[in-house]
């Protein structure tokens, strides 16, 4: 950006306003995030409109959860539980008010006032996984997991609603789930195909085994009837209480997580890779239904609710709904990973990500839709040419085109199964490349039905991460071990003369012209080059970023407005020419973590305004919108301390201006408030000179009060209050 106004220094300070139109102001808008984070472990309905969910991240227990919800299911919130500091597998209420949650190193939660509070209960001396936890009535209640000791399984019993707990038994498996008929006859499966089982409350156990596979869950069916599941898509029926069991079908490699019925006819099987049964006979015969939404999904739970409600949860915090008995599902929530988002114009975009997840819009974004997954495989970059028009490529070296909105995909391999594919570039619906494993270039003149290898830098694990032409024939490819190839004809490719700025990954380039441009690497690190990349100058002061990859970079004007995007939630602003600063770090509301940042893409550009598309992690998609200020004056002036003064006049009616002086260059904030904490406006949110402020509040379409206006740059905050009286 341009310094706001050019000065000298005299022995006479010369004092001027000036009214200037300064830098940008951006502010960042929330379309959709995900509230869990986590894969849902269990779930569970008390009554047809209070239920609940657990699930956790392996990776980040912030992403440890609790959710519930009020209206049977069409929508969920997280609940506050300080005590979950350790990842929660398994739900299990005895009424509408007592619950226990139970999960790792021993966890084990209960509540009394339906999920408003939580009490934390010793199972000591046991400390290990606990995978499952079940009520009999009110009092008598069986836990199991798994004991680190040379990995027995271990049964937990109470017979006080769950006060305390005791070692019952020890198995010499993993116990993975139980089912109780009552507080006598209790079975639980488990590692190796070993089913235990009592008859007597624990006193004693029968050990049973049928097969060699981990056995994940269990459901009665009526009376006598129970079926259990397993690795390999194996599912086991008893017709005797559990006292044995004989195979129903073994149909392939995918795990099966869980078995649920709703009464001696309906039950419904889910799986890993979109694998799913449903029968409406009792078991007697199970169709693997074809549900598009589950085609790419790790389910690790589901609920048949009602004889027409179903509902499937797993991984990356995701939960459908079905409402016609499984023929089709909804997403309620989701917190699926999208790794890159594309725009034809303001209204038709598609986002891509996480095991062929697809996401689009046709409102701009205001709703999206989850349509049909593509593939078991990540996703990683999306072309859109219009609503029914749209190209993606990623995992197992496919290619994969739409012309129907997405009701059906036609599919190309470029390489082999093992190799995946990062990035395109299209210059219409014919001409474009695909770009990827090994550093391969892949260009088509048939919209994607065949394909020509132009280049390779043919080297393993140096995957093309980016390509980007400048016009019709100059280009750029650039990748995982920081290497960079030129075309100027569209036919050969050639790295003489050129590199990157590391020996490392550049995950994304922006080029304004053929001799400037800007590339995301690395640990927040923004690099330029305005000599077609035979050098390159950092550009920002990366302290803090470490680990945090800048994955995607947009610039608009090579000196007034650019944007990055980076893991922690990190956006990145173009200062000036030659100048980058983190803007700001977007923080998911619901459950405090920095939600990693993919994709960029902005849709117009005007002196005006801009406004664009961010999508990422946890079911990110977030909305950009960029407007110059106009209303902003600088007195000329000397400043030696951070101010934020009065506004004048006070009380106001309809506008007011607000003052504040800075010692030095830094990154203001200004924010408008009223009483009860909501935001009214942003009046600047931007790279500042140093120098006294003043800034015009218009509250024409407000109402008489009470608000508040802060002050937050990087070293200073203040907060000042002013009234409008109407």
């Amino acid at each position: 950006m341009q310094k706001l106004i050019p000065f000298l220094i005299l022995s006479l300070i010369l004092i001027t306003n000036i009214s200037v139109t300064a830098a940008d102001t951006t502010t960042i808008s929330t379309l959709q995030i995900g509230k869990f984070g986590g894969d849902v472990r269990s779930i569970q309905f008390v009554n047809a409109s209070t239920g609940y969910v657990v699930g956790d991240d392996l990776s980040n227990t912030n992403f440890n959860f609790i959710g519930k919800t009020t209206n049977g299911g069409a929508s969920w919130f997280r609940l506050n539980v300080p005590q979950l500091n350790r990842r929660p597998n398994a739900v299990e209420f005895i009424n509408v008010n007592t619950g226990f949650v139970a999960g790792s190193n021993g966890l084990m939660l209960r509540t009394t006032n339906a999920g408003s509070t939580w009490d934390s209960i010793s199972v000591a001396p046991y400390a290990a996984e606990l995978n499952d936890v079940e009520f009999i009535g009110s009092d008598t209640g069986y836990a199991c997991g798994i004991n680190t000791t040379a990995a027995p399984g271990t049964i937990l019993k109470t017979v006080n609603g769950g006060l305390t707990w005791t070692i019952n038994t020890v198995i010499r498996s993993t116990r993975e789930a139980i089912y109780a008929y009552s507080n006598q006859l209790v079975i639980t499966v488990g590692a190796s195909g070993v089913v235990t089982r009592t008859t007597n409350g624990g006193a004693t156990w029968d050990s049973l085994r049928f097969g060699t596979l981990a056995l994940y869950s269990i459901d009665a069916v009526g009376f006598s009837k129970m079926y259990m599941t397993g690795s390999s898509q194996v599912v086991y029926v008893s017709t005797d209480r559990g006292a044995n069991f004989t195979l129903a079908f073994d149909n392939g490699a995918s795990p099966l997580y869980e078995v649920d019925f709703v009464d001696s006819l309906r039950g419904v099987i889910v799986g890993s890779n979109g694998v799913n049964y449903r029968t409406t006979n009792g078991g007697t015969t199970w169709d693997s239904t074809d549900v598009s939404q589950f085609s790419a999904q790790v389910l690790f739970t589901c609920l048949y609710k009602s004889p027409t409600e179903i509902f499937a949860a797993g991984g990356q915090g995701n939960i459908l709904r079905s409402t016609n008995s499984g023929v089709s599902y909804d997403y309620v929530e989701s917190s699926t990973r999208i790794h890159s988002i594309d725009f034809a114009d303001a209204n038709n975009g598609v986002a891509v990500g996480w095991r062929g997840t697809v996401l689009k819009t046709t409102n701009g974004g205001v709703n999206w839709s989850y349509i049909k997954a593509i593939q078991g495989f990540e996703l990683y970059d999306v072309k859109t040419f219009s609503s029914n028009v749209f190209y993606a490529c990623g995992g197992n070296g496919q290619f994969y085109k739409t012309t129907d909105g997405g009701n059906t995909f036609s599919n190309t391999s470029i390489g082999t199964t093992a190799n995946t594919l990062k990035t395109m570039w299209w210059f219409n619906q014919n001409e474009g490349y695909v770009c990827g494993f090994d550093g391969n270039v892949a260009y088509t003149t048939n919209a994607g039905a065949s394909f020509t290898t132009q280049y390779s830098f043919g080297t393993a694990n140096n995957d093309i991460e980016d390509i980007f032409f400048i016009n019709n024939t100059t280009g750029y490819v650039t990748g995982q071990l920081g290497k960079l190839a030129k075309t100027t004809d569209r036919l050969t490719w050639d790295s003489s003369g050129i590199d990157g700025p590391v020996n490392s990954t550049i995950w994304e380039m922006s080029w304004t012209s053929a001799n400037t441009g800007y590339a995301g690497s690395l640990h927040g690190c923004i690099y330029k080059t305005t000599n077609g990349a035979v050098s390159w100058t950092l550009q920002n002061d990366t302290t803090g970023l470490r680990n945090l990859d800048v994955i995607d970079i947009e610039v608009l004007n090579d000196t007034s407005r650019g944007y990055a995007v980076s893991e922690g939630g990190k956006l990145y602003s173009l200062v000036n020419a030659n100048s980058w600063k983190t803007y700001t770090t977007y923080i998911n509301p619901f459950n405090g973590s920095e939600t990693d940042l993919w994709g960029l893409d902005f849709v117009t550009n005007t002196p005006a305004t801009a406004s664009g598309f961010i999508c990422g992690y946890e079911g990110a998609l977030l909305k950009i919108n960029v407007t110059p200020m106009t209303d902003l004056t600088v007195n000329n002036s000397l400043v030696n301390d951070y101010k934020l003064k009065q506004n004048y006049p006070n009380p106001f009616n309809p506008s007011t201006t607000i003052s504040f002086d800075l010692p030095k260059d830094d990154f203001v904030k200004i924010k408008i408030y009223d009483l009860t904490g909501r935001l009214i406006s942003t009046l600047i949110n931007t790279q500042l000179n140093k120098g006294s402020y003043s800034v015009n509040f218009n509250a024409g379409n407000l109402s008489s009060g009470v608000y508040f206006y802060i002050l937050e740059t990087t070293d200073f905050k203040d907060t000042k209050q002013m009234l409008l009286l109407k």
